[in-house]
């Protein structure tokens, strides 16, 4: 089950990810519309490119981040459960 106080970077990354992927679907088909209905649609390209080229590489970099961070955690997990059952067998052989 999920559990925000386990996974505080998984709704972080989604509380960013989230606006990114709404913001990529609604603001250039809106830009679109408003040219198109003004009949200005060259005057409307610019803003569009410039908003794909900062939304786009924004949401890229927050998933790889995420990615990275979730490795690291999966890394640091096998550590521990390596380092218990090490424990474990130590204290078995002791008895």
């Amino acid at each position: 089950m999920f559990s925000f106080r386990k996974d505080k970077v998984g709704f972080f990354t989604t509380l960013l990810v989230v606006p990114l992927l709404v913001g990529l679907g609604v603001v250039p088909l809106a830009l679109f519309i408003i040219g198109l209905a003004l009949g200005k649609l060259d005057d409307f390209s610019l803003p569009i490119k410039i908003f794909f080229g900062v939304c786009w590489p924004l949401l890229v970099v927050t998933v790889l981040i995420r990615v990275w961070i979730f490795r690291v955690q999966m890394i640091n997990k096998r550590k521990r459960e390596g380092q218990e059952q090490s424990a474990d067998t130590q204290s078995e052989e002791q008895s």
